[in-house]
């Protein structure tokens, strides 16, 4: 009686323990591709303000926050789709003039980070990842 206890005991908590890390997996993919396309993100919206600033004295800061993700086991997004992604997102906030500054910066992280924190990039990454499965 107390094998066939002590076998359930550990049954119950070896399979929890199963799911406990495959939720962390998934949890951390989701973690890796919101943090690239946020750094995306960023890198385009400030490529954007340059261009568009005209002036020649500007010069973008590369930081290449990017490439930690990228070559990170969890990426897991197409390249042209995020980009493509990225950049709609961008045009439509330019389109509606959601975000001015009063000093004309580029508000680049402001941007960013409502798009981190948003339901859209959530169902992008869903609909990545189905992808890939």
């Amino acid at each position: 009686m107390v094998r066939i206890l002590s076998f359930g005991i550990f049954f119950l908590f070896g399979c929890n323990q199963k799911i406990s890390q495959q939720s962390e997996i998934q949890e951390n993919k989701l973690i890796v591709n919101k943090n690239y396309l946020f750094c995306m993100c960023v890198r385009y919206s400030d490529n954007r303000y340059i261009l568009k600033s005209n002036n020649p004295s500007m010069k973008l800061i590369k930081d290449n926050s990017i490439e930690v993700y990228f070559i990170d086991k969890n990426f897991n997004v197409d390249i042209e789709s995020s980009t493509e992604f990225i950049n709609t997102y961008l045009d439509s906030l330019e389109s509606n003039n959601l975000y001015r500054s009063f000093d004309d910066s580029s508000l680049s992280v402001a941007k960013c980070l409502d798009l981190y924190n948003s339901k859209k990039l959530d169902i992008f990454l869903k609909k990545e990842f189905s992808k890939k499965e």
